[in-house]
């Protein structure tokens, strides 16, 4: 009976050990999906400025430099309009700013926002970066500035940007990151 008992007991622990890892990897599963959508967010965000400065007949890159060529900042939607825009006060995403808020100022309660709402804070911080990219009329050919806040010399153009969306979340205390990059082009 006692070897019997012994049996059971280990079957027991064994499958609770699965069903945990199971859960844990679950839920790490969870939370790297929505840091890549919100990465992909912050991409698709800047796609849609410089899109409705051409419909708009503004410079493709209204609004998405910042006072003194600042290029870094998180990107924030009006849940009323739909329309975004990127707040270049936050320079790094350790800043408070960087939290992305759950609900708050209106819309859905389980929209992820970021910019100034009053809403619940949530695992993940999201910042970009965007990188002029500089057409040389000599050359002939393109070039990636390092540093977002640098600009294009006299005899090349800028071109577009290359933008780098960041995401940083912890779970069960372990750090992650995950950061996409997509080069967009005044194409017009």
């Amino acid at each position: 009976m006692t070897v019997a008992i012994g049996i059971i007991i280990t079957g027991v622990v064994g499958a609770l050990s699965m069903v945990s890892g199971s859960l844990a990897a679950s839920k790490q599963s969870q939370t790297r999906v929505i840091a890549v959508g919100l990465a992909r967010e912050g991409i698709e965000a800047v796609r849609s400025i410089r899109d409705s400065n051409w419909l708009a007949a503004r410079a493709w890159d209204d609004g998405l430099v910042g006072i003194l060529s600042d290029r870094t900042g998180v990107p924030v939607i009006d849940p009323a309009t739909g329309l975004w825009t990127v707040d270049f006060t936050t320079n790094d995403i350790s800043e408070a700013e960087a939290i992305v808020q759950r609900g708050g100022g209106g819309g859905s309660p389980n929209l992820l926002r970021q910019g100034g709402v009053a809403g619940e804070p949530t695992i993940y911080r999201r910042l970009l970066s965007l990188a002029p990219i500089c057409w040389n009329e000599v050359t002939l050919s393109e070039r990636v500035i390092a540093a977002p806040e640098t600009e294009c010399q006299a005899f090349e153009r800028e071109a577009g940007a290359e933008v780098k969306s960041r995401v940083r979340w912890a779970v069960s205390g372990r750090p992650h990151n995950i950061e996409i990059v997509e080069r967009i082009y005044d194409w017009r």
